[in-house]
């Protein structure tokens, strides 16, 4: 979104979360307690970087962070690039957290509070057009998804007064 002409989001919109993360499982323990043996044939010392049946050693840990940390640098020199923003302001929001739509307008990650409509009223107006037709296209429905679909909306019933949930209505759609 960041090379976007214009971007709109709602107050309540949760944006934000401006980092990179990788993430490695590290299995070896239940790989051992049910009887588990992985046998690695490799081509490079680091070919297996991230395998589940050991911890990254500190050479690893070393080269995933300078990709990480070269990965994050060059998202932010594009946000930069593309976003009305201070380098401090966005490095202070850039550490992963979530903000809402509103804290975004404020600090210039987007340019405008509004949904969808206000959207295709604004480039109705870029574009010098009264009026344009909106087609709307439904997914294929396969049998998967229904499948899961309806084991998801099982599951929230079973435990929808446990943990929390965050919901957000906004007759604006």
């Amino acid at each position: 979104a960041a090379a976007s002409d214009k971007i709109f989001a709602l107050e309540g919109t949760l944006t934000g979360s401006i980092g990179v993360i990788m993430k490695f499982t590290n299995m070896s323990e239940l790989y051992e307690k049910i009887g588990v043996q992985i046998e690695t044939v490799k081509s490079g010392k680091f070919k297996d970087i991230g395998a589940s049946n050991r911890s990254l050693t500190e050479a690893e840990r070393k080269i995933l962070q300078n990709t990480i940390d070269q990965v994050y640098e060059s998202f932010i020199h594009d946000i930069l690039k593309a976003r009305k923003i201070k380098e401090e302001t966005l490095r202070a929001y850039a550490d992963g957290r979530v903000i809402t739509g509103k804290k975004a307008l404020e600090i210039g990650l987007v340019d405008e509070i509004g949904g969808f409509y206000d959207t295709v009223e604004s480039l109705k107006k870029q574009i010098g057009m009264k009026d344009i037709d909106l087609y709307y296209y439904k997914e294929k429905e396969n049998v998967l998804d229904n499948l899961l679909n309806g084991i998801t909306e099982l599951k929230s019933f079973f435990t929808a007064d446990k943990g929390y949930k965050l919901y957000y209505l906004n007759d604006n759609l």
